[in-house]
């Protein structure tokens, strides 16, 4: 997008940091692309509908198998085999991490927030011209984050209870990395750390931890990317 009032709208050359499946950005090539106006209501009215610009096409029986968040969500909720479970009540609709300090799953929660908003910034810079090497972002970043970070976390979190037998699960909350003058990167590090330390003498637990602490050392630092002021912190 042209930050002028008057410039064109699209800016072609933009074309090539938008997600798709010849770079390994998106699983299939549905996503729609953005190269003219014409395709700007199409690609608004899908987004509005299903919450991503991918084309919407026939889900098999098989969820595992990649599809658009809308098409994955879609095929649970009409499954006949879904089983939902109640997770833990609090004051608010929408449940902080904060509220949630005294449980022992607390740093993971932390962690998960840390890891999602890791993910956000990751994409906000494969759109900019002056990042150095988008496909790096791709290879160690928004696939790592997705599939070998934040996916882990949510199953180990909703396997874990509180005292009331609920279960967790993912957040999602605005974590703040310019409260630190650590990397952002560092400090994604540092709570893994603390979270396999909550669990230190449960070997299992460590064990399941293990791996995604290998994948956030080998996470693309984002540096000077991440020290921007932001909203206020919420959790």
């Amino acid at each position: 997008m042209r930050e002028t009032p008057g410039d064109t709208l699209i800016i072609p050359e933009t074309k090539s940091r938008q997600f798709k499946y010849e770079d390994g950005s998106w699983d299939d090539e549905n996503m729609i692309a953005i190269e003219e106006m014409s395709q700007v209501p199409i690609a608004l009215n899908t987004i509005i509908s299903q919450g991503e610009g991918s084309k919407e096409v026939t889900i098999q029986s098989d969820i595992s198998t990649p599809h658009s968040h809308f098409q994955v969500f879609k095929g649970i909720f009409e499954s006949t085999e879904t089983v939902c479970h109640p997770v833990p009540d609090t004051d608010h609709k929408n449940p902080k991490t904060s509220d949630l300090k005294n449980e022992k799953v607390h740093k993971v929660l932390l962690l998960s927030d840390a890891a999602y908003c890791y993910l956000l910034i990751t994409v906000e810079r494969m759109w900019d011209p002056a990042f150095p090497d988008r496909d790096s972002l791709i290879t160690n970043n928004l696939r790592e984050l997705m599939v070998k970070i934040m996916r882990p976390l949510a199953e180990f979190l909703v396997h874990e209870k509180d005292s009331n037998d609920q279960c967790f699960a993912p957040l999602f909350r605005f974590y703040d990395f310019s409260k630190s003058e650590e990397t952002c990167h560092d400090q994604l590090k540092d709570l893994m750390k603390e979270a396999m330390k909550a669990y230190e003498g449960e070997a299992d637990k460590v064990q399941q931890l293990e791996p995604v602490a290998r994948s956030v050392k080998n996470l693309l630092s984002l540096q000077p990317y991440c020290h921007r002021p932001g909203p206020q912190p919420t959790s």
